[in-house]
């Protein structure tokens, strides 16, 4: 079970909580960082240079909370392994992964927004702070390319590498149930909450992040 962080130096706390969780309930579980420079950390880093023709296409504010690293998540699949599962660093997982690593993946299952009536249309919407990536499939159909030709799509929030894999891959995620990724702290916009310790994968969105250490030391991490 491979285990895939994307990460600057800003989030290595989060990083070591989140994979401590991880190996907690999943000792097998093999942890890696991608960065955009070397990082002092315990777990195997990958360094990921891309070519200037990928930056060079990224469209965001420079003062917007998200950075170039955030697009990192569509070069995934050039990874040299035809699975993983990504987490954001704000998350802590409370079981064991397997029901979800042994899933079928045709390309990445995802959890739905908790605000789907934010978006045009009514449509899914999916979360990306955790996939189950099928990054063979990914390879073959050019995911990254295919993200990016919307990028000067106009309403801002498709410039976010969140907007762009919902915009140009709709019909092809498979949403899994919310138990699997859920966000802490919003409850009350779910249709139909769940406990916080019912989940897989609790995500520490915004000032949640708080919570973290508390809910580790929880978990007698």
């Amino acid at each position: 079970m491979k285990i895939v962080y994307i990460t600057d130096q800003n989030y290595i706390q989060y990083l070591n909580m989140s994979a401590k969780s991880v190996l907690k309930h999943n000792p097998q579980a093999e942890i890696l960082v991608v960065s955009d420079k070397p990082l002092d950390i315990q777990y195997e880093n990958i360094v990921f240079n891309p070519p200037q023709e990928f930056l060079s296409q990224l469209r965001f504010n420079p003062n917007d909370r998200l950075t170039a690293l955030t697009y990192y998540k569509l070069l995934l699949p050039t990874l040299p392994f035809d699975k993983i599962i990504y987490m954001d660093c704000d998350t802590l997982c409370q079981k064991p992964l397997d029901d979800i690593w042994n899933m079928d993946c045709q390309y990445i299952c995802v959890t739905e927004h908790y605000l789907p009536q934010k978006y045009p249309n009514n449509k899914s919407h999916a979360l990306m702070g955790f996939m189950l990536m099928n990054l063979k499939a990914l390879r073959e159909d050019d995911f990254c390319n295919k993200c990016l030709k919307n990028m000067d799509y106009k309403q801002g929030f498709w410039w976010h590498e969140e907007g762009l894999i919902n915009l140009n891959y709709q019909d092809k995620l498979t949403y899994i149930d919310k138990k699997y990724h859920y966000c802490k702290g919003r409850g009350n916009y779910y249709k139909n909450p769940i406990y916080d310790k019912d989940a897989y994968i609790l995500h520490y969105p915004a000032r949640t992040k708080r919570f973290m250490a508390v809910d580790l030391q929880k978990m007698g991490l």
